[in-house]
C-alpha cells in the first residue's frame, strides 16, 4: 500500500513537473507525453491530468484526460475526462480535437447542456464553420426558459457568425435587437457588460467592412469621386459612433478593442487617399504638387488616428492589458508617428476646429 501511494505521489509530481520528484524535461509533442505515461492505469492517468491541468501543463493534461476517456468510455469518471480533455485542448487552441470532445459529452437535455453549446460554437467559429454554430445558436436566441444574458449573448454570438460569413445586414439587426434586448430589461435583469459591449463593438465591426468595401479607385471623375468620400466618411463615422458607445461601456477588452480600430479606420483612411489614382490629366510639374497638397490634406487623418491609438495605449498601460488589439495598436501608432514626422516640413493649412471634433472621436484630454 505504500509503494502505492508512493507511485500515485510521483505521478502527480511528474504531472506538476516539480524538480524534486523529476528531472526529466516537460514533453514538448503529443506522442513524448504518450511515451511518458505509457502504462499508466486509469487513476495514475486520472491524478496526471489533474496534477498538469493544476501546473498549467496543457499538452500532457490534454494527453491524460483523453486517454482516460478512450480508455473507459462507461467509467464512472468518463464524462469529467472527456470535458476536461475538451477544455485542455481548447486552452491549446486545438479546435478541432476540443470540438470532438465537446462533442462526445454532449448531452442536449442535461443541466449543462446551454454551457456546453457555447463551447461548441466558440470551437465551430474557430474553424470557420458557422453555419454549424448558427445552428447550436438559433433555438436560444428567444428559448424564454433562459436568462437576458444568455439570450443576448446567443443572439450577439449568431450575429458575429454572420458577420464573418458577409451576412452584413442580417447580423446588424441581431446586434440592435441583443442591444434593445438589454436596453428595456437592465434595469430589471443584470448582463454582464461583455456582451453588451461585444455586441456594440461588432455594430461598429459591420460599418468598419462596409467602409472597407468601398474603393478609391479612380478621381477623373469629380462628383463621382466625392461621392465616394462621403459614402465611406459616412460609414467612417458611424463605425465610430458605435466603437465610441463601446468604450463608454468600460469593458477592458472592449475598451482596448474599440480604441485600436478607431485608429485603424483613420489610419487605412489615409492610406486610401495617398494610393487614390492621380488624375489622368495633370502634368508631372502638377502630380508632384498635387501629391504635396494630398498630402496636407490627410494630415489631419494622421493626427487623429494618433490620438486613438495613444489613448487607448495609456487605458492598456493603465489596466495593464496585452493582447492582439494592444499589439496592433503600438504597430499602428509607431507608423503613424513617422508619416507625421516624415511631413513636418510640410506646411499645414489651418484647420476648421469644429471639423476635427466631428463624428465624436475622442480627443486629447479624453478619457476613454
Amino acid at each position: 500500500m505504500a509503494n502505492r501511494f508512493l507511485q500515485l505521489v510521483v505521478v502527480a509530481c511528474v504531472g506538476l513537473g516539480l524538480s524534486a520528484c523529476s528531472t526529466a524535461r516537460r514533453p514538448a509533442t503529443v506522442e513524448s507525453v504518450l511515451r511518458s505515461v505509457e502504462g499508466y492505469d486509469d487513476e495514475e492517468l486520472w491524478l496526471c491530468g489533474r496534477a498538469a491541468k493544476q501546473a498549467e501543463d496543457h499538452l500532457r493534461a490534454a494527453v491524460c484526460f483523453s486517454l482516460l476517456a478512450d480508455r473507459s468510455p462507461i467509467g464512472p469518471r468518463w464524462r469529467e475526462a472527456t470535458l476536461e480533455a475538451a477544455a485542455a485542448w481548447e486552452r491549446l487552441g486545438d479546435w478541432e480535437r476540443a470540438l470532438h470532445r465537446y462533442h462526445a459529452a454532449f448531452e442536449p437535455e442535461g443541466p449543462d447542456a446551454v454551457a456546453i453549446i457555447w463551447k461548441l460554437s466558440t470551437a465551430y467559429y474557430e474553424l470557420r464553420r458557422y453555419p454549424e454554430a448558427i445552428e447550436l445558436l438559433d433555438p436560444l436566441v428567444d428559448r424564454p426558459d433562459l436568462s437576458l444574458e444568455d439570450r443576448i449573448r446567443a443572439r450577439s454570438w449568431r450575429a458575429i457568425c454572420k458577420v464573418e460569413m458577409g451576412e452584413w445586414d442580417e447580423a446588424e439587426t441581431d446586434l440592435r435587437r441583443a442591444l434593445g434586448a438589454h436596453a428595456r430589461n437592465k434595469n430589471s435583469e443584470r448582463v454582464d457588460t461583455y456582451w453588451v459591449a461585444q455586441a456594440q463593438f461588432f455594430l461598429g465591426e459591420i460599418y468598419r467592412l462596409r467602409f472597407e468595401a468601398i474603393p478609391i479607385d479612380q478621381t477623373d471623375d469629380v462628383p463621382k469621386l466625392s461621392e465616394t468620400i462621403e459614402e465611406k466618411a459616412g460609414f467612417l463615422l458611424s463605425a465610430q459612433g458605435h466603437y465610441v458607445r463601446t468604450l463608454r461601456l468600460r469593458h477592458p477588452h472592449w475598451v482596448a478593442a474599440a480604441g485600436q480600430r478607431i485608429g485603424e479606420l483613420y489610419e487605412r483612411f489615409h492610406d486610401e487617399l495617398i494610393a487614390a489614382p492621380i488624375p489622368s490629366d495633370l502634368t508631372p510639374e502638377q502630380v508632384e504638387l498635387y501629391r504635396t497638397e494630398l498630402r496636407r490634406k490627410v494630415r489631419i487623418l494622421v493626427k487623429k488616428a494618433i490620438v486613438a491609438y495613444e489613448q487607448t495605449l495609456s487605458v492598456a498601460e493603465r489596466l495593464g492589458l496585452e493582447g492582439d488589439f494592444v499589439d496592433k495598436t503600438r504597430a499602428g501608432l509607431a507608423r503613424m508617428e513617422k508619416i507625421l514626422l516624415e511631413s513636418e516640413d510640410e506646411e499645414e493649412p489651418p484647420t476648421n476646429q469644429g471639423e476635427a471634433a466631428r463624428g465624436d472621436e475622442p480627443e486629447r484630454g479624453t478619457t476613454l
